[in-house]
């Protein structure tokens, strides 16, 4: 099991390696191209605080190798890498390069729209794209096209537009696609089998958080196994999201000063 120490620890030496690796590198550049603010990074680099999930993947993202970065995620973050297997460790392991421009599709409608659509097996076609999103959708898949980030195939009569399967580390990306299916959420489909809903909140204990956060990983993981199960591939495009935080971080601050 690993602590808190022993990751702010390894995480300076990752950074350490990092500098040493050409002498032009500072923090500052290390800042630039994470997008961690410099005072963050200062602060996990001279184990100032506990490091959290979001800035110590981005640093990693930069100053490690794609296979360092798996061992990485898998001895401190397990709970993200039980997700990454198959063609999902590949996609993970490859995306780097084109993760900003992708992450600022992500974000604009209906760029994400699009994305959504093209994300599994099946694609989606010019035809789709137009009938949900106009001219502007189909000037939107233009662009993705001409980036590179969608594939184009031709498969019988059709030109099918895909986006291969990829898993963001990136909390700013995974919010930002809440955001905005919710935007996209159908209201009309409640109380039939294309919709669920559900917000919940409580006052917990640490052992039903604790208990809470392993009931979503499972679910997690579950339907990323049902997902991906080619068996499974249908013609209906289907959005999940799932998420659970905490109001008030300082009882569990104290749970932990108190371990």
């Amino acid at each position: 099991m690993t602590t808190t120490g022993e990751l702010s620890d390894n995480l300076r030496n990752v950074i350490d390696r990092y500098l040493n690796g050409h002498r032009s590198r500072s923090l500052a550049t290390l800042s630039r191209a994470s997008g961690v603010s410099y005072t963050t990074l200062r602060r996990l680099y001279q184990r100032e605080g506990n490091p959290t999930a979001e800035p110590v993947l981005k640093i990693i993202d930069v100053a490690l190798s794609n296979e360092e970065k798996l061992d990485f995620i898998k001895r401190y973050y397990p709970e993200i890498a039980v997700n990454l297997s198959g063609i999902q460790t590949e996609a993970y392991l490859n995306v780097a390069p084109r993760q900003e421009i992708l992450k600022a599709f992500y974000v604009r409608d209906p760029h994400n729209y699009i994305l959504n659509l093209a994300q599994n097996d099946k694609g989606t076609t010019r035809e789709t794209v137009q009938r949900i999103t106009g001219e502007r959708g189909i000037e939107a898949l233009d662009e993705l096209v001409e980036h590179g980030i969608l594939e184009v195939e031709r498969v019988g009569n059709e030109t099918i537009y895909r986006l291969p399967s990829m898993l963001s580390s990136d909390c700013d990306m995974a919010l930002a696609q809440m955001k905005l299916s919710a935007d996209h959420f159908d209201r009309s489909l409640i109380g039939t089998k294309a919709a669920r809903l559900f917000h919940a909140t409580a006052s917990v204990d640490q052992r039903t958080l604790e208990r809470i956060h392993d009931v979503l990983s499972g679910a997690i993981k579950e339907i990323i196994e049902i997902k991906d199960d080619p068996r499974n591939s249908g013609d209906i495009p289907l959005f999940v999201d799932m998420m659970m935080n905490i109001y008030d971080r300082s009882p569990l601050k104290r749970d932990r000063s108190d371990a």
